[in-house]
């Protein structure tokens, strides 16, 4: 690829950041209550993070949200998003035999 056009690549921050003007968001605050000893035993050093990045990947799983939009929720670029799924065991992908069936069908109509 030429170098220009390496240069000339939009940043993924700029990305995150055009999402985030597309979607803007007014974010609130939610408190967690723990108990005293489950609360001792969490060593994470942002907490707040973690629990978003679970919370979207749920979201996405549960398909409240579109794959787009948990990424957003975490300021995290798509691709990320998508690595993470992965190491969580969560397909990004949702294609079901439904699917499958008609992408066959489709094909046998089409002569292939």
């Amino acid at each position: 690829m030429p170098q220009d056009m390496i240069a000339a690549r939009p940043s993924p921050q700029w990305l995150v950041s055009l999402v985030n003007t597309r979607y803007p968001t007014t974010m609130a605050s939610v408190t967690v209550q723990l108990p005293a000893d489950l609360a001792d035993q969490i060593h994470t050093p942002d907490l707040s993070r973690e629990v978003t990045l679970v919370m979207a990947m749920n979201l996405f799983r549960e398909q409240v949200v579109s794959l787009g939009r948990a990424a957003e929720l975490c300021s995290l670029p798509l691709a990320d998003f998508m690595d993470l799924c992965a190491q969580h065991g969560i397909p990004v992908l949702r294609y079901t035999a439904e699917d499958l069936d008609e992408e066959r069908a489709t094909m046998i109509r089409l002569g292939f």
